[in-house]
């Protein structure tokens, strides 16, 4: 009906990549365990790792994805990444089998729609090498289930995302299974709000900075 749609870009940005990096920090130091330990010291379980030193591998370099490379180079880590439009010369560009199974810890961050829905493989993921972590900040891109397997095994070192089932102490292993929180900070929810007002009144002026359709 020739109806305009127009989205709100990048007020999360900040918010997501320092949430991810929080994710990160927590398996490293294997925070799950300790809590499902009920906070009891281990010496034998709960060595954590530190990271610098070690190599990132960002998957997908749009604004959220720069950020956490950023974010990981500011940790003093090597950063490669594997962009399908997006180049930077501060990071290593790489393919994406190579990212997979030389990086120490791998970050998702590429936008979810039908091209991207099966870009993990499950021939990627048990690439991984033993002590590296999968990091992620959306869905339905790889399987789930088997990062899981993996992580509760002991085939990787760990594994976080965000769900909203609640079952963050049930899961076997180093595994971090958050609340769908990324995105909601006070800075973000005022520049969300923020855009919502410039689009509203670039609307009543017929433009639509942000049109998708």
């Amino acid at each position: 009906n020739n109806v305009p749609v127009v989205n709100l870009r990048g007020f999360p940005t900040i918010a997501v990549a320092e949430w991810a990096t929080m994710m990160v920090l927590t398996l490293a130091r294997k925070i799950p365990l300790i809590a499902k330990a009920n906070w009891k010291m281990n010496y034998d379980t709960q060595r954590g790792i530190e990271l610098k030193g070690r190599t990132a591998g960002i998957i997908g370099l749009g604004r959220i994805g720069t950020a956490i490379s950023e974010n990981m180079h500011g940790l003093g880590m090597k950063v490669q990444y594997w962009s399908r439009n997006s180049t930077d010369l501060r990071f290593s560009k790489v393919s994406l089998e190579k990212l997979m199974s030389s990086s120490d810890i791998i970050l998702l961050a590429i936008a979810k729609n039908t091209d991207t829905k099966k870009l993990i493989t499950d021939t990627m993921l048990k690439s991984m090498k033993k002590d590296a972590m999968f990091v992620s900040v959306v869905h339905e891109i790889y399987n789930h289930d088997l990062l899981l397997k993996m992580a509760g095994n002991g085939k990787i070192y760990g594994y976080g995302f965000e769900e909203q089932k609640g079952k963050f102490l049930k899961y076997k292993g180093n595994v971090w299974g958050g609340p769908e929180l990324a995105w909601y900070t006070t800075e973000s929810v005022k520049k969300n709000a923020k855009q919502w007002v410039e689009g509203i009144l670039n609307a009543a002026q017929d433009k639509f900075p942000n049109r998708v359709n």
